[in-house]
């Protein structure tokens, strides 16, 4: 295998896929990516066994091949270059093992070794590399049903609801995002049973209806493959309890969470207008910000309680220390007079990934999930609510 190509071209894509590679590999080869020569195309592999990710080059090729390249030591390598083409070559030898035996007893002798020559303006480097046949082959599944969506849309859904997955193992149904297609539809959900994203596109014409759930982590290193603007199709392809997303000169494979994910609709609330206040988001958060160094580092807990119609006030309390505070925000509400307690901290992991100007906020009494939704920065066909648990007084 021989091959050349600039130093910032590659190590653009060996970054990426190492982003696949566990930090304590279950095993030598996992550590590893396979490079591939075809034509004039590298194809760049790296697995965890879970996530595998493909990804493709243009290259000048003079042989093809296939090498299993340790990633630490190349990236390393390849990020002191300035751009400047590079030369590739797999050397292959044999290395002599002295008095040293296999598991029956008889003598090794000679054994197969692999060399990665790179070739600068500097100088040259040797990587010792293993065979190709030693890495896993995890890059197929029989298709049982697809669909394409743009890559803006699953951009966006990845990125308004990947928040919300839950960091507990031990609740692993809920340890990724779900994805549910339905009469045009697809939503993105996902929750950690304090608060529940929801983000959903309509107007679609796949007229499928099928749910999958998807772990964070594949979902993290696709949200880092597509741009949020891009309207290029993303082909999602499903069979072997495994997902296959396949985009421009990107394969992207994963196993799927087979525990049942909650039944999210059944808990989204009827919307009750008496109960809705619109507010300023950035005031908002500067304002829960505050009051939230005033807060019990116990509880986390902010208390809101309206004011009329154009006001609400926000509290909070530490007790051990002696600290209040209390302030007033304008807003629009509508409803009777309510008074609620939340997690500051939720809050604002909710606000941090909402981009607008306003909010709705719909205050739900007796122990029912709140929502919270932006205004005026999504499409006609989009929707996105978060769902949120009041703290019980």
């Amino acid at each position: 295998m021989k091959f050349s190509i600039s130093s910032n071209d590659l190590i653009q894509k060996t970054k990426v896929v190492s982003d696949v590679i566990p930090q304590k590999p279950i095993t030598q080869i996992l550590d590893h990516l396979l490079f591939e020569v075809n034509g004039n195309t590298l194809y760049i592999t790296g697995t965890d066994f879970q996530t595998t990710l493909r990804v493709e080059v243009n290259v000048e090729s003079a042989s093809d091949g296939a090498i299993a390249v340790p990633a630490r030591i190349l990236n390393n390598t390849l990020s002191t270059f300035a751009n400047q083409p590079l030369s590739f070559e797999v050397v292959q030898g044999t290395q002599e093992e002295e008095e040293e035996e296999d598991a029956f007893g008889d003598d090794i002798g000679e054994m197969s070794t692999f060399k990665l020559v790179i070739t600068s303006t500097q100088g040259s480097y040797e990587i010792s590399c293993k065979d190709s046949e030693d890495y896993p082959d995890i890059s197929s599944i029989s298709e049982e049903w697809s669909v394409d969506l743009t890559s803006k849309s699953l951009s966006r859904g990845i990125s308004k609801t990947l928040y919300a997955v839950i960091a507990d193992d031990m609740r692993p149904n809920m340890t990724g995002i779900h994805i549910a297609l339905s009469e045009g539809t697809v939503d993105f959900v996902a929750t950690d049973t304090f608060i529940l994203a929801h983000y959903s596109i309509s107007g679609l014409s796949h007229g499928i209806e099928k749910s999958i759930t998807v772990p964070k982590k594949t979902m993290q290193v696709l949200k880092n493959l597509i741009p949020s603007t891009d309207e290029d199709i993303c082909h999602l392809a499903v069979g072997d309890n495994k997902v296959k997303f396949t985009l421009d000169g990107v394969e992207l494979i994963s196993s799927l969470i087979v525990e049942r994910f909650p039944k999210y609709k059944e808990i989204m609330p009827e919307i009750d207008e008496p109960y809705n206040f619109l507010v300023d988001q950035k005031s908002f958060v500067n304002s829960i910000q505050r009051m939230s160094y005033f807060s019990s580092s116990v509880t986390n807990s902010l208390y809101f309680q309206t004011e009329g119609s154009n006001a609400i006030s926000v509290s909070a309390q530490d007790k051990d220390l002696s600290n209040k505070a209390n302030e007033l925000i304008t807003c629009t509400y509508t409803g009777q007079d309510v008074k609620i307690k939340f997690s500051y901290k939720n809050l604002l992991q909710i606000f941090q990934n909402m981009k607008c100007d306003d909010i709705s906020m719909y205050i739900q009494p007796d122990d029912k999930p709140s929502t919270i939704s932006p205004i005026g920065t999504l499409d006609d066909n989009e929707s996105e609510t978060v769902l949120i648990m009041a703290l019980k007084s």
